[in-house]
């Protein structure tokens, strides 16, 4: 991947579709493109908090993956529910999964009719490939009541895990709420547990997990 191409993935949960697109050199890197995102694309600042187009951001640097200390943080951006502002957080450590996604950059927009598992990987010839898998309500409250003797999180990331162990085969691993090991593998999973405010909630997207990883060997610089 090109240093000078910052590639951003948009997935709507309404319409249950993505594109891939290439945003200018200026914005080369996840805080200064998600805050363009924000700004100029979606126009945060005019929007109700739950507003469909109220996106939310995930990026990496361009860095990422190659072993640099402190470029394979994942930056999050969205509109906060708190403050009205731009809140913008980091998680260490999965920003290298991104990278090998074949995007720089995710911006999840829309809002899914029903709780939504959302996955993607990257392909070995530079493409994305999207897993969707639709919940009924009063399963997610089954499953965080109690599954496989654990509870609220922790039991929906074993249950999800899972499901998709085959898809995501040769992951590096699961991070973020919960770590579920499976024999040789680890797979990176990210919980939306709340946007509004309401710990433990699914928020007002409806959108379960947000799940990426990727096959593809990085490109050379």
């Amino acid at each position: 991947m090109s240093p000078l191409n910052y590639r951003i993935l948009i997935f709507n949960a309404a319409k249950k579709r993505f594109q891939v697109e290439e945003i200018e050199e200026d914005y080369i890197g996840p805080l200064s493109a998600s805050v363009h995102i924000h700004l100029n694309r979606y126009k945060s600042y005019d929007l109700d908090v739950f507003d469909p187009n109220n996106v939310i951001c995930l990026g990496a640097s361009i860095l990422a993956g190659m072993g640099i200390s402190a470029f394979n943080d994942l930056v999050i951006s969205f509109k906060s529910p708190l403050t009205g502002g731009l809140y913008i957080n980091n998680v260490p450590g999965l920003g290298s999964s991104l990278s090998k996604l074949n995007v720089d950059l995710i911006v999840l927009e829309g809002k899914s009719k029903a709780p939504i598992i959302i996955g993607l990987r990257g392909k070995e010839d530079g493409g994305v490939e999207c897993y969707i898998r639709y919940l009924e309500e009063n399963q997610v409250i089954s499953l965080m009541e109690t599954y496989l003797r654990l509870r609220g999180t922790k039991a929906l990331v074993r249950y999800v895990a899972e499901k998709i162990l085959n898809w995501f085969m040769g992951s590096e691993g699961i991070r973020g709420v919960q770590r579920y090991w499976d024999r040789s593998s680890w797979y990176h999973i990210i919980v939306w547990i709340s946007i509004d405010v309401n710990y433990g909630s699914r928020g007002d997207r409806n959108v379960l997990r947000w799940h990426y990883r990727g096959r593809s060997r990085l490109s050379d610089v």
